[in-house]
């Protein structure tokens, strides 16, 4: 992403391993403390861009509760003065029937209804190759564990993200 955005923006990746929205130790419970303190009040622009919701599908959470989590999770950026970019859910190999289901309607609700919630929507899911149901069984796409990507798939994403953030600030 860094290549493909202007040299003077200031890009951090908060990305943790199986880190969830959720939970005790998840984004919205930490926000406060470690996310609310990047922000630059002195910066013409502070964004905020999250790929999230993948890893509390896996953990059990519903659609609606994915939902509610990503909107808690922008309605805190976007209070703190940042702008929000939300990113569509990838499948993975691990996703039961169920867990797929629940992506597939988060994506939706989230295409549906971003404009309330956040800034700009980085669809990396409408992506034939990455997003499509079975797709994580593609090693050219993703990892051998069907859940991490390939530098192929991070390259897209990085480019549906830039494009979003881009549209952001012109």
């Amino acid at each position: 992403m860094e290549r493909l955005l202007p040299g003077s923006l200031v890009l951090y990746n908060a990305g943790w391993a199986a880190k969830t929205l959720g939970g005790p130790n998840g984004l919205v419970e930490r926000y406060a403390n470690f996310t609310a303190k990047l922000h630059n009040p002195n910066a013409r622009n502070n964004v905020i861009s999250s790929l999230a919701g993948t890893n509390d599908i896996q953990g059990g959470s519903s659609a609606q509760q994915v939902l509610r989590l990503i909107r808690q999770y922008a309605a805190a950026a976007r209070q703190t003065g940042f702008r929000f970019v939300v990113g569509t859910i990838l499948p993975r190999a691990t996703f039961t029937g169920p867990m797929e289901a629940a992506r597939i309607s988060v994506n939706t609700m989230v295409r549906a209804g971003w404009a309330e919630f956040a800034d700009g929507l980085a669809d990396g899911a409408a992506d034939p190759t990455l997003g499509a149901p079975g797709a994580a069984a593609n090693t050219n796409v993703y990892a051998q564990d069907g859940i991490h990507l390939t530098d192929y798939c991070y390259q897209v994403l990085a480019s549906a993200m830039a494009d979003a953030v881009l549209r952001l600030l012109r």
